[in-house]
């Protein structure tokens, strides 16, 4: 899960691979969530964005980039 800070209207977004997101006039789907970054989809274009950058600063991916898939929870071991 990653939470997004929307600053103009104070609200935080808790999101998963899969959501869909609209933040201003930006819409979108979560493509993928890891420890340091989210990957978004926009317009058929992929976009990676660093832990506490903004949305909008998101470098875009080539076509053929396949994201890091969120990571399974761990279980301990019996």
């Amino acid at each position: 899960k990653a939470w997004i800070n929307v600053r103009t209207t104070g609200q935080t977004m808790y999101v998963s691979a899969g959501d869909e997101l609209k933040v201003g006039t930006l819409e979108g789907k979560i493509v993928s969530v890891d420890s340091r970054s989210l990957v978004y989809e926009t317009d058929g274009k992929k976009f990676r964005v660093a832990l506490g950058e903004s949305l909008r600063k998101g470098k875009e991916l080539p076509a053929d980039a396949t994201p890091v898939a969120e990571k399974p929870q761990a279980t301990p071991e019996s």
